[in-house]
């Protein structure tokens, strides 16, 4: 049975490049900014957090309420576990307390983080505190998440006027925020306006395709309040416990069985029974033949469990995998691991496991997520089932800068060498389009960008702020197949170890070095939109996948023979 990699797989190797070997390791990792970047700039801490293990380290830092950093670290573990009484309570007594923080960085976090986490925490608690909610919030924080739970507050008195004001205030602070759009969507319905509730819908979609409780609201021909509130709690549940389930599964691999267990267990709090189905995933991924003779976890519902499910089965009964992958692809499209055995099953395409028009069936979005989830299906479908890329010899390179980059010296002329016969140009800096920024987040937004500039074959992008996308936390670089454009960042290359940096801050690496990640970049984003074919399995290539920085630079800027061959067949 084959072995396939799985995100799982990715955030271990990245630890054990990072000495984790021991639950100290693991703490020292976590609590100690000088032994790694800090927890909140690096991606996989956000897919690996451990909310269980950061309550243990931060609590009992809690009893002095005035420790901003402590409460809030210890009442986002409480919310992430879903305990929205507990991190309620906690987060009081710092509002009563807050006379009492007169260090500047503790008062801006108090304004800009605390307030909106306890509108959220408070109302989440149950409509016995919904009153309550929002009391004495000062509501100058420049984020959106106050004003939407002041929205929602008003919408469970039946003020709707008021949470209309509140959800568009709310969308002027971040107009790419899925559940902003949601809830002024539901405003407009409850006020007899199905037409205008649908266009928000879309919009909430388009910003943020998993969100199914938008998707759901579309598929409804009427909302009412209640399911609202029940759509955005399953929603809120399923995502907690996916996150906690995938941190016990990394706790389990890494051999940290204790802590494993009390991520299963909160998983199962979260999200009853997402824990037992965790550990059949983990089961399937670490002993699939014991898998296949156990019966799984009776939560035949979650896209994550079908996936593992399929994945058992895509060598010997691939009719029942692909139906179990429909059914995964059809409840959340959205879900990483699913997409990640579409993938896995694409590859056993060209071995004969399932057939491409099978697969090209079901990854063609039916007309109402067409918007939605079409580039995340073409994204998958085009890597493997037939994407013809154009002729191009000619290419332009856009910076889109806030600071200098002197790492754009020289990069025509290495790629003019890398691909013979090609031209590149440099083209003046711009500023990032509005509208191209995730505030919340602080990065540029791939999916967000390609629209607001040219649609010309063969534009390249670069960007010195962090990118991510819709899909991802953070990347590299990124491809708008569709189109034949490309758009990397310079951010993490300005990092030893691959942190998120600040456009014209000082950094931890040389010029020559973010220099060369750049051009090695580039030239994998434009040997993709000729057409090669990625990732490379043989390397050292320019070409493979790379899961952390240190493998980014152990592949370099070459191709491998084979691609060699691949490239000058596609350039004469």
């Amino acid at each position: 049975m084959p072995a396939f990699p799985t995100p799982v797989d990715d955030l271990v190797a990245a630890f054990s490049k990072m000495g984790v070997s021991s639950p100290d390791d693991l703490s020292a990792l976590l609590t100690n900014p000088g032994k790694a970047p800090p927890i909140e700039r690096v991606g996989i801490w956000q897919a690996a957090n451990d909310a269980p293990f950061l309550l243990e380290q931060f609590e009992p830092m809690t009893s002095d309420p005035t420790n901003t950093f402590a409460v809030e670290a210890a009442a986002r573990a409480l919310m992430a576990m879903r305990r929205f009484d507990d991190a309620a309570a906690l987060l009081d007594r710092l509002f009563d307390a807050r006379g009492r923080v007169t260090d500047q960085d503790g008062r801006a976090r108090f304004i800009n983080i605390i307030m909106p986490m306890l509108c959220e925490a408070r109302f989440e608690a149950g409509r016995s505190n919904a009153d309550k909610a929002c009391s004495g919030a000062s509501f100058k924080s420049p984020i959106s998440t106050g004003y939407r739970f002041r929205g929602r507050l008003s919408l469970a008195k039946g003020k709707l006027d008021a949470a209309r004001d509140d959800f568009q205030t709310a969308l002027t602070k971040n107009m790419r925020s899925g559940e902003n759009w949601y809830w002024l969507g539901v405003t407009a319905a409850l006020a007899g306006d199905p037409e205008k509730a649908r266009s928000c819908w879309k919009e909430a979609t388009v910003a943020w395709p998993d969100f199914t409780p938008a998707l759901r609201a579309l598929e409804r021909p009427k909302t009412d309040l209640a399911q609202a509130n029940a759509d955005v709690d399953t929603y809120g549940r399923r995502v907690a416990a996916r996150r906690l389930g995938r941190c016990a599964r990394i706790h389990a691999t890494l051999g940290l069985a204790e802590r494993a267990e009390r991520c299963f267990a909160a998983a199962n709090a979260a999200d009853s029974g997402a824990g037992d189905a965790y550990r059949f995933v983990q089961l399937a991924a670490t002993r699939p033949e014991e898998a296949l003779a156990v019966k799984p976890p009776a939560r035949d519902g979650d896209p994550v469990l079908l996936a593992a499910m399929a994945e058992l089965r895509l060598e010997k009964a691939r009719e029942v995998a692909l139906q179990l992958l429909t059914r995964a692809h059809g409840i959340d499209p959205g879900a990483h691991e699913v997409n990640l055995a579409l993938v896995h099953a694409c590859e056993g395409s060209r071995k004969g496991i399932c057939r491409e028009d099978h697969l090209a069936r079901l990854l063609s979005p039916s007309e109402q997520r067409e918007v939605n989830h079409g580039k995340v299906a073409q994204q998958v479908s085009s890597r493997f089932i037939g994407y013809v890329a154009p002729r191009l010899t000619r290419f332009e390179l856009q910076p889109l800068l806030e600071g200098p980059a002197p790492e754009l010296d020289g990069l025509a002329a290495v790629l003019e060498k890398r691909f013979p016969g090609a031209k590149f140009t440099v083209s003046s800096a711009r500023s990032v389009p509005d509208g191209a920024i995730d505030e919340e987040r602080q990065q540029v937004v791939s999916d967000y960008l390609f629209p607001k500039v040219a649609r010309t074959k063969g534009l390249i992008l670069i960007v010195d702020r962090d990118m991510g996308s819709l899909g991802m936390g953070f990347l590299y670089g990124n491809l708008e197949l569709e189109t034949v454009r490309g758009v990397v960042s310079i951010s993490r290359f300005r990092s030893e170890y691959g942190a998120p940096t600040e456009p014209g801050e000082a950094t931890d690496v040389s010029v020559r070095r973010s220099r060369e990640r750049l051009q090695n970049q580039v030239t994998s984003t434009i040997a993709k939109l000729l057409g090669m074919s990625f990732p490379c399995e043989t390397g050292p290539c320019v070409l493979q996948f790379p899961r952390d920085m240190s493998e980014f630079d152990a592949k370099g800027g070459a191709f491998c023979a084979n691609h060699q061959h691949e490239l000058e067949e596609l350039l004469h």
